[in-house]
This record gives C-alpha cells, sequence and structure tokens, in this order.
C-alpha cells in the first residue's frame, strides 16, 4: 500500500482504492482470493479474534439509523454483499466493487481456504439463520465451534469469543 491507500492486487488488477465508504461504512474492495489473503494474515495475529462483516442494501439502511450497529461496523473488515452495494458503488465511484463477497458463499470459502478448522461467531440474522448456518458449517467441517448470537441480543461486540 503506498502514502495514498493505493494497492496492487497480486490478482494482476491495476492499482485501485482499497476500500469504498458506503453511507460511512468502509467497504474493502478486494478479490476474494485478496480478502482470503487478509483473513489468513489477521487471524496469525496476536491481537484477538477477527471480525468480518457483509454490507448489502438492508444493513445500508440498518447503518443510517443505528449508530451502535454503524460503530461495530467500523471494527470489521466489511465485504460487498449483492447488487444493492454494488450500484452504490457504480453511481458514487464510478465503479462496482471488484467481486460480490457475500457470507453465504465467501464464508465457505474463506474456512476451506484456510489451514485448519477455526471457531467462528455468527451474529444476527432472522431466528434460526445462524444455527441453520452454524450447522451446515459443522457438517462440512470447515468450522470446529461455531457460536452465534440472535438479532438483537446483548452481546457486546468487544466481548466476542478469542
Amino acid at each position: 500500500m503506498d502514502d495514498i491507500g493505493m494497492t496492487t492486487e497480486r490478482d494482476g488488477e491495476a492499482a485501485q482504492p482499497s476500500e469504498r465508504r458506503i453511507a460511512g461504512i468502509a467497504v474493502a474492495d478486494l478479490t476474494g482470493a485478496a480478502a482470503i489473503r487478509r483473513l489468513e494474515a489477521a487471524l496469525r495475529s496476536p491481537f484477538g479474534p477477527t471480525r468480518l462483516a457483509f454490507l448489502n442494501a438492508h444493513c445500508v439502511n440498518l447503518v443510517r439509523r443505528d449508530t451502535a450497529y454503524r460503530r461495530a461496523l467500523s471494527d470489521c473488515l466489511v465485504l460487498p454483499d449483492g447488487i444493492g452495494v454494488d450500484i452504490a458503488a457504480k453511481l458514487l465511484y464510478g465503479a462496482r466493487f471488484r467481486e460480490n463477497l457475500n457470507g453465504t458463499d465467501f464464508v465457505p470459502r474463506l474456512l476451506s481456504a484456510l489451514k485448519r478448522p477455526q471457531r467462528v461467531a455468527l451474529i444476527g440474522g432472522a431466528a434460526g439463520v445462524a444455527e441453520r448456518a452454524a450447522a451446515r458449517l459443522r457438517h462440512l467441517a470447515l468450522a470446529t465451534t461455531t457460536l452465534w448470537w440472535p438479532t438483537g441480543s446483548s452481546m457486546p461486540h468487544h466481548n466476542l469469543p478469542s
């Protein structure tokens, strides 16, 4: 990364800003491969849990109303999820995100790429969604321990298990 925040991806892409702000949230503009490399490096670091989030159109609406949610996302690597944020990037920056990294596709891809199973916390979603996702990750042998907290729970984001 240079002094103006430009990166050159190893995937042969031209230097571009590595993030785009959508509704005040820094959304990483990475390929899936680059996001996996970044998360692998973060998981090797001694600085506590790695937080990953996905921003879709619904999340943008929530961020505009919920300052606690906005603050929680500021502690995460936020990836673009869906056509809504892609359209926003095109309108605001003249280009779409490099890749749609929605959680249902990216999380299994990430966990498959890692060298060993990880402990994963799933937070949010409608009743039953996190539980079904956790069961699927365990079935695929991608996560040794999967924890979840339903939407509206009082679990503070700074107390994620390490």
